[in-house]
């Protein structure tokens, strides 16, 4: 059986704006329907952590939207994005603790704002992105090992270029998820960091953290075929559009202080079309 066009986690998609949004509409009406549904809830969560309110009323909402959560898989969903992805979960088979996951990652950026080392990171990545990447592999029906672990990395690599791009965005923030023990070996302080200066330690640091993003991708596109990759259409979508601003990134010597470095919409609309049209020969 079909799940119906969730029309209001459509307009929540729509209404943010976001690169993942651009990739759903050219999919099977299922899979459409249930990347909406998932990014629907993922966008709440979110917004729940960035609102302008005290900490506790952040808390609370992250703790509503968990009671909301258990509610989707047992039957009693009362806000009309969870009522909608009740069916996407039932209809995919999405384990819940991938939501759970995610709402951790979430509850993470109300507590953390530094990362001593890369593995304090990682477990950050996986919980905002890596989850993700799983779900999706849900409704695209690729659930094996090596689906699997192709998600987590290309969440990564997504993640560690976020990170890259919106250095001194988090800085206003008072963040910073560039790894403490990596600043102190660049001889990079926090403050650097945080006032937004540039200097050559900060350069060598950001090379750094760029060539570990780039590694992140080729080891994703090596653990699937390119014909099993295209299949997966919405990430092979994702794929471009994030890897081309990680190079972006780099054309501009790391200066990412300034203007957000994105992708036109003329490119977007490139890399859609590519990666549709391959899809189809595969």
């Amino acid at each position: 059986m079909s799940i119906p066009f969730p029309q209001h986690s459509h307009q929540v998609a729509k209404k943010s704006g976001s690169n993942f949004y651009l990739s759903f509409g050219i999919l099977p009406p299922d899979q459409k329907a249930g990347m909406y549904a998932a990014y629907a809830f993922s966008r709440l969560v979110d917004d729940a952590v960035d609102q302008e309110a005290p900490m506790e009323q952040k808390i609370a909402a992250l703790s509503a939207w968990q009671r909301e959560l258990g509610a989707c898989y047992n039957g009693g969903a009362s806000h009309p994005v969870m009522r909608e992805l009740a069916q996407v979960v039932a209809h995919f088979n999405i384990p819940r603790e991938y939501f759970l996951d995610l709402i951790e990652g979430m509850m993470m950026d109300l507590h953390k704002h530094r990362y001593q080392d890369f593995e304090e990171l990682k477990k950050y990545c996986y919980h905002v992105a890596g989850t993700v990447g799983l779900i999706c592999n849900a409704i695209f029906g690729r659930e094996d090992k090596r689906a699997h672990q192709y998600a987590l990395d290309l969440g990564m690599a997504f993640q560690l270029t976020n990170i890259l791009r919106d250095v001194g965005i988090d800085a206003d923030q008072g963040r910073i998820y560039l790894p403490l023990e990596e600043l102190e070996r660049f001889q990079c302080s926090e403050q650097q960091i945080l006032t937004k200066t540039y200097s050559p330690e900060f350069f060598k640091l950001m090379e750094f953290q760029w060539d570990r993003a780039k590694r992140y991708f080729e080891k994703a596109h090596r653990t699937l075929s390119g014909k099993e990759r295209r299949r997966l259409l919405a990430a092979e979508i994702m794929d471009g559009i994030y890897y081309r601003i990680l190079k972006k990134i780099r054309r501009r010597h790391f200066h990412v202080f300034e203007k957000k470095i994105t992708v036109s919409k003329i490119q977007k609309f490139a890399i859609l079309l590519k990666a549709w049209i391959r899809s189809k020969l595969s």
